[in-house]
C-alpha cells in the first residue's frame, strides 16, 4: 500500500501519466446530452454501467465536486449479479468532467479491494459522503446492500474505507476500520484530516455507534459506546466538531480536541431526526435538515442553539449549501409516490423556498428515464453548477441511475 497521506503531501503520487483504472471499465463512458427548460441549462446522460445485470443499480450516497474541478460520484449493484442471492456485491466510482463533458468509471470496490472470494458479502452500496482529504485524495466508505442478509465469513469482514487518487486514477482499499457494522454516514473535515462516520448493527433494534478516524497515522482515534438511534447524517463546524444524533431527538457533540464526545442538551422541537446537512456557513451556523416531520433548522455551534427555518414541502436526504451562503439546494428523496422531482433553493435568512426547475420532466420530456428520487445535491466552486445524481427506472424509481448537471441562469442565482 502506498504511504497514508497526512500533512506531508509531497509523498503522494501525483504522476497524471499513470493511470489504475480496471480494463473492465475503459469503455464504460458517456458524453451527456443538453436540454433546455425555461432559462435553465441541464446536461444529462444515463450512468454507463459496467455490466447490464445487477439486483438494482442505484446511488444512495453524497457525490463530491473536488478541487480539480471534477465531479465524482459513485453507482452500487446492490449486490450483483440478479440471481436472488445477497452476494458479490459491487460499486463503481464515476468522475464527471466538466471540460470535456465525459461521465466515465474509474474504479470499482472489489477490484480495489481484490480479495473477494465469489458467494461471499459484497460491497453493493456507497452511502456516506465522498470526501476529499489535505492531499487532495478521495475518501469513501462501502455499506451493506442488505442487514438482512450479511453474513461476516471468509474475507468479508465489515465494509471497506477506500481511498482514490486522482492524479493517477487509483481507487485502493485502506481495509475494514468498522469490524462487522455497516458505515451508512460519513463525512470529513479536511483541515484536520479526520473522517467521521457512523456505523449500526445489521439487526433490529439496530445498535449505532459514531467513530472518527485519523487519516494521517490511519487509525480509529475514537469511538462511542453503542445506542439504539438513528444515524444518517454528521454536520461538522469550522473547529472540527461533529454532531449527530443522540438518543431521541437529542444532538450530541464530539470535540477532536479533548477527543470525547457529550451530549448537548438541545433538541430538535419537532422532534425529528437528523437526515442531512450543509457545510457550515460563513456566520458559523449550520442548516440541518429532520425527518419525520421534514424541517429545516439553523444550527449555532457556538450557542448550541437550534431555530426552526422551515418546513419542507417533502423528504429531502441532502441539502447543499451554495458558494455564497444565502441558500441552499435540495431535491425530493422520491419514495413519497409523488411525481415530481424537482430542484429547490431554500433561502438561509427567511427559508422561503423557490422552485428552479422541474428536473424530472425536463428529462422526460428530452426521452430519458424520468428522475423519481436523489440522495446528493453538489454545487460548483462557482456556484454556476448543480450536480445532481438521481435514481429512477419502474416499477419503483430505482434501476437507472441518472447524472444531471444544472446550469444555473442569472435569474436563478442568488
Amino acid at each position: 500500500m502506498s504511504p497514508v497521506p497526512g500533512e506531508q503531501c509531497s509523498d503522494v503520487d501525483t504522476d497524471e501519466q499513470k493511470s489504475f483504472v480496471p480494463p473492465a471499465l475503459a469503455a464504460t463512458r458517456a458524453t451527456v446530452a443538453l436540454t433546455r427548460a425555461g432559462d435553465v441549462d441541464i446536461d444529462w446522460v444515463p450512468y454507463p454501467l459496467a455490466y447490464p445485470e445487477a439486483k438494482v443499480w442505484a446511488i444512495w450516497g453524497k457525490g463530491l465536486v473536488a478541487s480539480n474541478g471534477r465531479y465524482y460520484s459513485a453507482v452500487g449493484d446492490g449486490n450483483s449479479p440478479a440471481d436472488g442471492l445477497a452476494t458479490d456485491g459491487n460499486t463503481v466510482l464515476y468522475e464527471y468532467d466538466p471540460n470535456s463533458r465525459t461521465l466515465r468509471a474509474v474504479g470499482d470496490v472489489l477490484s480495489a479491494f481484490g480479495a473477494h472470494v465469489a458467494g461471499e458479502t459484497g460491497y453493493g452500496k456507497i452511502q456516506g459522503q465522498i470526501g476529499e482529504g489535505p492531499c487532495g485524495l478521495l475518501y469513501l466508505h462501502t455499506y451493506w446492500s442488505s442487514p438482512t442478509t450479511v453474513v461476516y465469513a471468509g474475507n468479508y469482514q465489515g465494509d471497506l474505507l477506500l481511498r482514490y487518487n486522482p492524479f493517477t486514477e487509483h481507487l485502493e482499499s485502506l481495509g475494514v476500520k468498522i469490524p462487522r457494522l455497516g458505515v451508512p454516514s460519513m463525512t470529513l473535515f479536511r483541515p484536520r484530516g479526520l473522517i467521521y462516520g457512523e456505523a449500526n448493527t445489521p439487526a433490529d433494534p439496530k445498535e449505532v455507534i459514531f467513530w472518527a478516524y485519523e487519516i494521517a497515522s490511519d487509525a480509529i482515534v475514537f469511538q462511542s459506546t453503542r445506542r439504539q438511534r438513528n444515524d444518517r447524517s454528521i454536520a461538522v463546524d469550522s473547529q472540527g466538531r461533529a454532531f449527530y444524533m443522540g438518543l431521541g431527538s437529542d444532538l450530541f457533540r464530539y470535540d477532536p480536541v479533548p477527543n470525547a464526545e457529550s451530549e448537548l442538551g438541545v433538541a430538535f422541537a419537532g422532534g425529528g431526526w437528523l437526515r442531512a446537512s450543509t457545510r457550515v456557513g460563513a456566520d458559523g451556523t449550520i442548516v440541518m435538515i429532520t425527518t419525520e416531520p421534514d424541517e429545516a433548522y439553523v444550527f449555532d455551534p457556538a450557542s448550541a442553539t437550534l431555530t426552526l427555518l422551515a418546513t419542507l414541502p417533502r423528504p429531502i436526504a441532502d441539502i447543499e449549501l451554495d458558494p455564497t451562503g444565502r441558500v441552499a439546494y435540495f431535491v425530493p428523496v422520491g419514495l413519497d409516490g409523488l411525481p415530481g422531482f424537482e430542484l429547490d433553493e431554500l433561502d438561509r435568512a427567511t427559508g422561503s423556498v423557490r422552485r428552479l426547475v422541474d428536473l424530472g420532466a425536463a428529462i422526460e420530456a428530452a426521452g430519458g428515464s424520468r428522475p423519481r428520487g436523489g440522495y446528493s445535491v453538489n454545487a460548483s466552486a462557482d456556484g454556476r453548477t448543480v450536480y445532481v445524481a438521481a435514481n429512477s427506472g419502474d416499477p419503483d424509481g430505482f434501476g437507472v441511475p441518472v447524472f444531471i448537471a444544472v446550469h444555473l441562469p442569472d435569474s436563478a442565482m442568488p
